[in-house]
């Protein structure tokens, strides 16, 4: 699978690298305030070979893991699975109506690989950005609400994202530890939103959220006017950015039919991450993004990592840099 089309071939996705803060919220107050003692990084991490198969079996001992190129201490490890909050984001917008069944079947499918312990939560969006199922792990409710969408409207992508994230960013559980991933379709670029891109990969870089984004019939071709297939151009670009940067992969299918693919890839994915955690050893709250990378070292050699490409600190007086 390239950046543009699917093949028929396993490639490997990219993984999550989230903070986990030890929080309260005020929900009162205007912004987002976490009140931290220790703060642990979260790596979810995917390795795979030179031919891109995934890469099982490998041990705390093989990892070594790098903030701004300091070497940090592994506190945690788990090549288990580790429950997963998964959100799925659907344009809903009045151009998707003639796909929406297939749409609606293949989420459906992407949902059904939750296992005990997972939560999966639904947003539609054209003109506005609307949470039809919050967080939950009853099946039966993501389903109801996967078949009550109904279309319509303009596509504020955006606005969608943004929502998405924040609901993430106010969700601190600290009894357990979660994978957070977010999987985002939609057919065209953001015509209704007030919320700036910059906006939205800024919050992505803080949320620690995968970002999976999948572009339905997303090329341009000959026939647009310039000024269509400029927007064209810079919707794929923030598709990518958005899933480069939150450590995900930007999938292109050019007919839904080929949804059922890329769902499997993302879910392919999911199963074959490995979860590490570190305490860093910069106690310094500075709102920083802070670099990380991660190696696989000793016998493992010569494998392939994924990741996100870093984390925001959180701010003077335990203040996070997140806000509503």
């Amino acid at each position: 699978m390239n950046g543009h089309r699917i093949r028929r071939s396993v490639v490997p996705l990219v993984v999550t690298i989230a903070p986990l803060i030890s929080a309260s919220v005020d929900a009162n107050r205007p912004s987002t305030i976490f009140r931290s003692g220790v703060d642990i990084v979260h790596l979810s991490v995917v390795v795979t070979d030179q031919e891109g198969r995934f890469a099982t079996g490998l041990e705390r001992s093989h990892f070594a893991v790098l903030e701004n190129g300091v070497p940090q201490d592994l506190e945690f490890f788990s090549a288990a699975t580790v429950p997963l909050d998964l959100a799925v984001l659907l344009d809903t917008s009045a151009s998707m109506t003639s796909q929406m069944p297939i749409v609606q079947s293949a989420a459906q499918e992407l949902l059904g690989t939750l296992r005990g312990g997972d939560r999966g939560m639904i947003i539609g969006f054209n003109t506005m950005a609307q949470i039809l199922a919050p967080f939950t792990g009853d099946m039966g409710r993501l389903k109801a609400a996967l078949q009550a969408v109904e279309t319509n409207g303009d596509t504020a992508l955006h606005t969608a994202l943004y929502v998405a994230l924040q609901t993430f960013g106010v969700r601190n559980d600290t009894a357990d530890i979660r994978r957070r991933a977010l999987m985002v379709l939609s057919d065209g670029d953001d015509t209704a939103s007030r919320v700036a891109f910059d906006d939205v990969l800024a919050l992505a870089r803080r949320a620690g959220v995968s970002i999976y984004t999948v572009s339905l019939g997303s090329h341009p071709h000959h026939a647009m006017f310039p000024n269509q297939r400029r927007r064209r151009e810079q919707a794929d670009f923030e598709m990518r950015a958005l899933a480069r940067e939150s450590g995900a992969r930007a999938f292109f299918p050019e007919h839904a039919s080929e949804l059922r693919d890329v769902y499997r890839h993302i879910v392919d994915d999911l199963a074959h991450q490995y979860v590490l955690g570190y305490v860093p050893k910069n106690p310094h709250a500075d709102g920083t993004f802070r670099r990380v990378a991660v190696q696989v070292v000793g016998s493992a050699r010569g494998v392939r990592t994924r990741t996100r490409s870093g984390y925001m600190a959180r701010c003077d007086a335990g203040r996070s840099t997140m806000t509503r």
